[in-house]
């Protein structure tokens, strides 16, 4: 569960189908999904990821 979350917050790449794709696996994931709500407890939020917007 551990380097998708990572690779979610890092990825800086052009392919934000790909992006997506990880973040809905993510989701789909009870642990990952809870990982993420925890990460605005660090002021962090894939909401700010250039791709979670992107269509």
């Amino acid at each position: 569960m551990d380097w998708p979350l990572g690779w979610l917050a890092t990825y800086s790449g052009s392919d934000c189908k790909l992006w997506r794709y990880v973040h809905r696996k993510c989701t789909e994931a009870e642990l990952c999904r809870e990982a993420v709500s925890l990460l605005p407890t660090i002021d962090y939020s894939l909401e700010r990821h250039k791709c979670f917007q992107t269509t």
